[in-house]
């Protein structure tokens, strides 16, 4: 194939999402060694943490799990009165907590968003995987 070929193929432009296996701590990790992208997290947090991090009701389990991860990769997790919102200050990328329903399929029950591509957790909250990416 050539170059141009695999740049510009003969086909409608789509999003793709491309998945690999890796090591939860290494992509959690801080990258940005300014700061700046942890403090931009938190003043949009500190702004309207509820547009940037919710939780639906139930899934408190959940989150208890994904701090006592987040402990592992080397993160200073938050007390649990302020988990979802201190996890996403101290997490440089965003946080989707999903979970399977009574048919198998993930719905996104969590998470924290403040740098989304064309969306908000607001909008898919309680939604399928195969509706948020449908």
């Amino acid at each position: 194939m050539n170059t141009l070929a695999a740049l510009f193929p003969d086909e409608n432009f789509r999003f793709h999402l491309g998945l690999q296996r890796g090591e939860p701590a290494e992509f959690f990790s801080a990258r940005d060694t300014t700061g700046k992208v942890l403090a931009e997290r938190r003043r949009w947090l500190a702004a309207d943490a509820s547009r940037y991090a919710q939780l639906l009701p139930g899934n408190d389990a959940l989150l208890a799990e994904t701090l006592e991860l987040a402990k592992t990769w080397g993160a200073s997790v938050p007390s649990a009165s302020e988990a979802l919102i201190g996890l996403g200050g101290v997490l440089e990328p965003d946080l989707l907590l999903l979970a399977p329903d009574g048919q198998g399929e993930h719905r996104l029950v969590g998470g924290v968003l403040c740098f989304p591509t064309s969306w908000a957790v607001e909008e898919k909250l309680g939604q399928p995987m195969s509706f948020i990416h449908g």
